[in-house]
């Protein structure tokens, strides 16, 4: 993350918050510009893709380091404990590479076990542990206890019951009955309360069964010490121990044969379960068998159809090419027609003048004819009149 600025960094301390799995680091840049622009690059930026978390950069006046009390410093390390600080004249030295750590040449880290290094040699140590005490910077579980069936994380943690038999996680019968219900179907009688107390419940005897002692300061469990030997002013002890390691004996059996059955129960349940689901699965294998050879048929049919479609294509294709080149010689004839049409009701034209004046001069030549017949009728009819004088004739 702060690959780009370590030639800036002098010094990066990282120092444990009170809160699990969040931790702070301590930056020393060589100079205020360098803190400037790392400040201004990375403050608010995601340290990567998949994590939520946002960097957030904080200028700090000056580092006062604290020790414990009795004179040891805090962390055990040494020299390499904590910062340097400004004075000294002994420089502690890298474990790694052996050197001297002068933060002057190069940058110094100092991780959470407090054992400081050079950057670059640490860089290089590809294991996650420390290579002075090997102490692991991995991630602190925590309890995030919730309901196997239902999900949820009940708040406070007392209402959540596991089984310890098996491990099943439950919430109790005032939330969600998951644990009691868990009991009637696996039969596992004692379940455990989550939170601080630790108390067992037997659900067989509906009562708290819990013999564990808890220590006053941290509450965890304590190993309980008798009073003397069995043979030394406690004569019954033995007697005692025999009966609770009988008790405990029957009761591990008892569960046993109950977890024994539980398990075959739970195994016939798969069974039948997978049988069911093998008869679907085998069903649905045979209507996709079936649907896969319809569509087979229909692709083969598709296909043939295909063929055919093509033939004829190829054949209208022909037919096409001949009628393309027939009525390309038909619009040729036409157009040479077209222009002998025109040529022809030209001419027809100059007939039809050349007719109508021979047509004026036929009738100018037929009344001229008339008249010369009607003369020559009139001259025979008077040439044969007696009676009539020649003045009258004129």
């Amino acid at each position: 993350f702060t690959a780009p600025f370590n030639q800036d960094i002098q010094h990066i301390q990282i120092i444990r918050d009170s809160k699990p799995n969040q931790y702070m680091v301590l930056l020393k840049f060589h100079s205020q510009r360098s803190a400037d622009e790392f400040y201004n690059s990375l403050n608010g930026t995601a340290y990567n893709s998949i994590e939520p978390e946002l960097c957030h950069l904080a200028f700090v006046a000056h580092v006062e380091v604290m020790e414990e009390e009795g004179g040891s410093k805090k962390g055990g390390g040494g020299g390499a404990a904590q910062l340097p600080i400004t004075g000294f004249t002994e420089l502690p030295t890298c474990t790694v590479c052996l050197e001297r750590m002068d933060e002057s040449v190069q940058g110094i880290l100092t991780i959470l076990c407090n054992h400081s290094f050079h950057s670059r040699c640490l860089d290089q140590w590809h294991d996650c542990s420390c290579p002075v005490c090997r102490y692991f910077a991995t991630p602190e579980l925590l309890p995030d206890s919730r309901c196997s069936v239902c999900g949820s994380q009940s708040t406070p943690q007392d209402t959540l019951w596991i089984c310890l038999i098996c491990g099943h996680i439950g919430c109790g019968r005032y939330v969600g009955g998951h644990a009691r219900e868990h009991y009637r179907a696996s039969q596992h009688t004692y379940v455990m309360q989550l939170g601080d107390n630790h108390r067992v419940w037997d659900y067989a005897g509906e009562g708290y069964v819990h013999r564990l002692l808890q220590s006053s300061k941290d509450g965890e469990p304590v190993e309980h010490k008798g009073h003397g030997p069995p043979n030394a002013g406690n004569p019954n002890a033995e007697e005692k121990i025999d009966a609770v390691q009988l008790e405990y004996t029957y009761l591990l059996t008892n569960q046993l044969e109950t977890q024994r059955r539980y398990y075959e129960e739970m195994m016939a349940l798969a069974g039948k379960e997978a049988a069911l689901q093998n008869e679907a699965l085998t069903e649905a294998n045979r209507h996709l068998t079936e649907e896969n050879r319809r569509l087979a048929d229909r692709l083969e049919a598709a296909r043939k159809e295909r063929q055919a479609l093509e033939k004829k294509v190829a054949a209208v294709g022909v037919k096409l090419a001949k009628t393309a080149a027939g009525l390309g010689e038909e619009q040729a004839l036409n157009k040479s027609l077209r222009a002998n049409q025109e040529e022809w009701a030209r001419r027809l034209a100059d007939i039809e003048r050349s007719n109508g004046e021979k047509e004026r001069q036929i009738g100018e030549l037929q009344e001229q004819l008339r008249d010369v017949l009607f003369f020559l009728e009139a001259k025979d009819k008077l040439q044969t009149v007696t009676e009539v004088s020649k003045e009258e004739l004129q």
